[in-house]
């Protein structure tokens, strides 16, 4: 039936525990899991969804269904940290600019993705602010046509790569 609430903390494998409910060692569970609650909810170690065995921080083996948030803008531009994993749609019908900023202004993690489409009939031009190197084959930095996208991955501090439908 469950303790009573003045009963405190409950231990498992531990005489000292420290939530509403302390397990030391292994946990077998059949049927759903759950947390919630205002706080993160974290794992240490790897998790495995589809793999009892995984060999990463996240690993799914199966099929993985996201949605991408999407912010746009109808002028020129310069990433806030919020746009990291987005698609930032440029929606002028005019020449913009979308600069990256320095790692000294927004502190993007490396491996940081965000995608660019010239959604909108006006020439979109990736620009590096002040200390970024933009790494672009044969420097290509503007999206080359309407509906055109490019990605850019923070590489290294204020270093980032520029791919996709690009052109000088």
């Amino acid at each position: 039936t469950g303790l009573p609430a003045s009963a405190g903390n409950v231990g498992i494998g531990t005489t000292a525990p420290a939530e509403k409910l302390t397990v030391a060692g292994n946990i077998s569970a059949s049927g759903s899991l759950s947390a919630a609650g205002p706080d993160n909810n974290y794992f240490a170690g790897n998790v495995g969804i589809g793999t009892d065995a995984p060999s990463a921080e996240l690993e799914v083996v199966g099929n993985v269904i996201s949605q991408i948030a999407i912010n746009a803008e109808g002028a020129s531009y310069t990433l806030v940290l919020a746009d990291q994993g987005k698609l930032v749609s440029m929606t002028s019908g005019s020449a913009v600019n979308l600069t990256i900023p320095p790692e000294s202004a927004v502190a993007y993690d490396i491996g940081t993705q965000i995608i660019i489409q010239r959604y909108g009939a006006g020439a979109v031009t990736i620009v590096a602010g002040s200390g970024v190197t933009l790494r672009a084959p044969s420097s290509e930095v503007k999206i080359r046509a309407q509906y055109g996208t490019c990605v850019l991955i923070k590489i290294a501090s204020d270093e980032w790569a520029v791919m996709g439908d690009m052109s000088s």
